[in-house]
């Protein structure tokens, strides 16, 4: 317990300094090791007072920072140390609880897919809602603030095609006029991909978030030997048979659908395979460890490597594709001829 607390300590600090953080990368991490520790320090001493302790940092880091975007991102860790702590908390003993032994409500476990769902919710409302906020707060609409980040990312692809067109040596106002209108076709084909995307492109920012903090949780409660919480399980990530199917026929539907713009069909497939393809890649890569760490590990690492390899030419979005599809085959076999599948 003291080594949860004095690590837990060090995880908090670091996230009230994330304000220091000029280019605002650190903030995602942090935020996820804070709400893990905050979780683990309340749960490895069976008592709310380390959370509340962890609130009064966060609230005078919060009204420290002066705006209401950076109070928000201050204070999340903590409801979201709240979800980790609600779902494993009726997995102890009744003495080791921190909320009522007794009650049905406190004495639920939930599986860290289902925390991970929990979180991903959790994340959505609270991230929209602020984004909503510092909305209406600039003094302009949604929709007037959707089509201005649009023209913004279209203007990204033009600059980036107009740079393009100089490195290559392009000569001839006919060829450079001839490149601007494919440019300038293939850019709102991009920017009408994006629209659609954007409910796929918020869960899976969410959903990653969740994953990394149980992660995070899973490592410190390991690391200073509070493993008894995760439970008999270990706390392991997993997927099941549905989910997998669900994905195939998304895949599916997305290639044979045509025109994602104008195909209402493609565009939720599409959404449905960007949603579900970091938590397939996830089973997808553990799959990979187990046969590298066979005993005939050596040829499948070579195997893997040329094919990744390859890949990163082509298209480094194909290595997650693979992923994907060697987690879809992990779950509907069962791993039955490695070793168990989930982390």
């Amino acid at each position: 317990m003291p080594a949860a607390a004095i690590l837990a300590a060090v995880v908090l600090l670091l996230h009230l300094t994330a304000g220091f953080d000029p280019s605002g990368l650190s903030i995602m991490p942090l935020c996820a090791m804070s709400a893990a520790s905050a979780a683990l320090i309340s749960l490895s001493f069976a008592s709310i007072i380390p959370l509340s302790i962890c609130v009064g940092g966060y609230m005078l880091a919060a009204l420290a920072s002066g705006s209401f975007l950076s109070a928000l991102v201050y204070l999340f860790p903590l409801p979201a140390a709240a979800v980790i702590i609600l779902s494993l908390s009726g997995g102890l003993p009744a003495e080791k609880r921190i909320f009522g032994g007794k009650s049905k409500l406190f004495s639920l476990r939930l599986t860290r897919t289902e925390c991970i769902i929990a979180l991903t919710v959790l994340t959505l409302i609270l991230g929209l809602s602020a984004l909503y906020i510092a909305i209406r707060a600039s003094g302009v609409t949604v929709a007037e603030f959707t089509a201005s980040e649009s023209e913004r990312f279209a203007d990204i692809l033009r600059s980036f095609t107009e740079t393009a067109a100089e490195a290559g040596n392009v000569g001839g106002n006919e060829n450079m006029a001839a490149i601007a209108k494919y440019t300038e076709d293939m850019i709102q084909y991009y920017v009408g991909y994006l629209r659609l995307m954007l409910p796929s492109i918020f869960v899976t920012t969410a959903s990653v978030f969740a994953y990394t903090a149980t992660l995070f949780f899973r490592l410190l409660a390991k690391t200073t030997r509070c493993s008894y919480i995760l439970g008999e399980d270990g706390w392991r990530f997993t997927l099941s048979r549905v989910t997998a199917i669900v994905f195939i026929v998304s895949y599916v539907l997305n290639i044979l659908g045509g025109n994602l713009v104008d195909n209402t069909i493609t565009a939720a497939s599409g959404n449905l395979v960007i949603i579900l393809t970091p938590g397939l890649a996830v089973i997808g890569v553990k799959h990979m460890l187990r046969r590298i760490r066979s005993p005939k590990g050596l040829p499948v690492a070579v195997l893997y490597g040329i094919v990744i390899f390859v890949l990163a030419f082509l298209n480094i979005f194909m290595i997650f594709t693979l992923a994907s599809f060697i987690g879809v085959i992990d779950i509907m076999t069962g791993g039955r001829r490695l070793f168990d599948s989930g982390e």
